[in-house]
């Protein structure tokens, strides 16, 4: 086990990239390109549940049929292999991924990287 490089972390934090009211501007961002939420169900950091909430919550015109919308399996290729769960309306998605994809990015990162919008909406992606 490695824990996270805090010289890096402070740099972070001295340029200004630590938390910041960026709510704001996803609904403008909606409006031009898809955007996808995502999060591990055992990261404790950035967990799902506040993810979800987050989402949810969100003020933007899909708002209502967004919300209206219930979670439903992500499965990975032709095999059905559950990797975890996905909501989508309009431009947004929302993700709850099984394990924390912090932690295990090189696998996540192929899985979500080879995957269309239109598979992902349907909650099946194919490798």
């Amino acid at each position: 086990y490695e824990s996270c490089n805090f010289d890096i972390n402070r740099n972070f934090l001295f340029q200004g990239d630590w938390m910041q009211p960026f709510h704001r501007l996803v609904p403008g961002i909606l409006e031009k390109i898809p955007v996808l939420i995502y999060a591990g169900d055992a990261d404790f950091i950035c967990n799902w549940l506040g993810n979800r909430a987050w989402a949810e919550a969100l003020e933007w015109p899909g708002k209502k049929a967004y919300n209206k919308v219930e979670l439903k399996d992500l499965k990975l290729d032709g095999h059905g292999r559950k990797i975890g769960e996905v909501k989508s309306s309009g431009n947004f998605t929302f993700m709850r991924l099984y394990e924390p994809p912090r932690k295990n990015i090189m696998s996540k990162t192929h899985q979500l990287t080879t995957s269309s919008r239109t598979d992902m909406r349907e909650g099946t992606w194919f490798l």
